[in-house]
């Protein structure tokens, strides 16, 4: 095994220095620094994470916990969260709730007990606020808590976008289907939906339906929506995995989308594009929610204190699930 000594003794430097260049501390010569990351080049050397953490106290490890990992949206937010923080020489540790409070709080204490220099979460749609007696490092994502640094992204917008673009197509009964109101992302898409759909003057309270982020419950609500008197023409899930779910009802009932019914998501889920037909969906910014993440994590380790957190637009994905109503 390489040691600093051989890196030191190959650059013809001192350990000390061959430490601050691996700490990227600026008092250390041009020269010197380009002796050393030749000699970690010729050696093949790597840093012992180990040995650093028991000299800096930190781990560089961060955990993540989320509400359900089979859910797209929440695999393709790990996958980029863990890309962002491996360019700042951090590991992800990921941990799933299954939508439970009670393995919420075990998932904080273990990791934090697993010594982790943070924690980033997506709360359970039942979370009112957290304990963190470890005082670890806390960041919350997509979904919101009061007191604690977080990025989301915009869901009123969101929402109104596809309020707003179906309505374009000619569409007047737009139905939507939510996740549960106690949560901050469904909470605000539910209401981008109904600011939007009172302003052009098309709201009616029988075409909402809420329950899980689920496809079951997608799957459920369209079943329920389709049955109404006069059915909706297009309907809003609150994310694909529902999206996902009224689409098979729709073909249960012998229903084309979109000659039939338009539907339309929220995520913009790589899933959503291998769809027939292909999802139109509102995408978030799963990429850029990353590194605002990773940004504010960063921070709160290296200081203290972290700065604002972040409300990212969203945009539109246009799929095939989206036409004119059909008394066009």
């Amino acid at each position: 095994m390489v040691t600093l000594h051989d890196v030191a003794k190959f650059s013809g430097t001192s350990v000390g220095t061959v430490s601050r260049v691996l700490n990227g501390s600026p008092h250390v010569s041009e020269v010197a620094r380009l002796r050393v990351l030749r000699a970690i080049d010729e050696l093949n050397f790597t840093p012992n994470r180990a040995a650093q953490s028991l000299r800096t106290s930190r781990t560089t490890l961060a955990g993540l916990i989320v509400p359900d990992i089979t859910n797209s949206f929440f695999g393709a937010l790990a996958r980029a969260l863990a890309r962002e923080l491996w360019a700042h020489d951090y590991g992800l540790i990921l941990a799933d709730t299954a939508e439970s409070l009670e393995k919420q709080t075990e998932a904080l204490d273990a990791l934090g007990k697993r010594g982790v220099d943070g924690l980033f979460l997506v709360p359970t749609t039942s979370t009112r606020d957290i304990a963190n007696p470890l005082n670890i490092p806390l960041v919350t994502l997509d979904r919101t808590l009061a007191d604690l640094p977080g990025v989301t992204s915009d869901n009123r917008q969101g929402t109104s976008l596809a309020v707003s673009y179906l309505h374009g197509w000619g569409h007047r009964r737009i139905a939507t289907i939510v996740g549960p109101t106690t949560c901050s992302t469904a909470a605000e898409r539910l209401e981008g939906y109904a600011t939007t759909t009172r302003a052009l003057g098309i709201y009616s309270r029988s075409l909402i339906r809420e329950g899980p982020f689920s496809y079951a419950f997608g799957k459920q609500a369209m079943e329920e929506l389709l049955d109404e008197p006069t059915r909706p023409t297009a309907v809003i899930a609150s994310n694909d995995s529902q999206a996902i779910g009224a689409l098979h009802a729709c073909a249960g009932r012998g229903l084309r989308v979109p000659q039939d019914i338009s539907i339309c998501g929220f995520d913009g889920s790589e899933l959503a594009s291998h769809l027939s037909p292909s999802l139109t969906s509102v995408k978030q910014p799963i990429s850029t929610m990353a590194t605002h993440g990773a940004r504010l994590m960063l921070e709160l380790i290296e200081t203290g204190t972290a700065g604002s957190g972040a409300v990212l637009l969203t945009d539109l994905t246009i799929g095939e699930s989206c036409s004119v109503p059909p008394s066009h």
